[in-house]
């Protein structure tokens, strides 16, 4: 039970759903499986002019403890939509980086 005696229930995937106290809504989580990634973020979504999922407000990615969920909420739960999502870690921008200052400097 959560604080608020909300049930969380968690599927197969990871998945659970949530209240958010704030807004008074019920957000569910899915598990993005980056758990070593230092930074996650939406690159797309399919149909991109889905007027009902609106990066922000009815869903975006943030971490929880040592993962990062993307979470759905209002008419956005019940839309069907692909969602592309990406992780990366700061070693890899590390390694560009040092890929970059070389390739200027040659």
């Amino acid at each position: 039970m959560t604080s608020d005696d909300e049930p969380i229930t968690i599927t197969e995937s990871g998945c659970f759903m949530e209240k958010e106290i704030e807004k008074q809504e019920l957000r569910n989580f899915c598990p993005l499986q980056c758990a070593n990634a230092d930074f996650a973020y939406v690159i797309g979504r399919r149909p991109n002019d889905n007027a009902s999922c609106i990066e922000g407000v009815t869903f975006n990615v943030v971490r929880r403890r040592n993962d990062w969920f993307l979470w759905r909420a209002n008419d956005c739960l019940t839309e069907e939509i692909q969602f592309d999502l990406g992780c990366i870690t700061s070693q890899y921008l590390d390694l560009k980086n040092a890929e970059t200052t070389t390739t200027t400097a040659s």
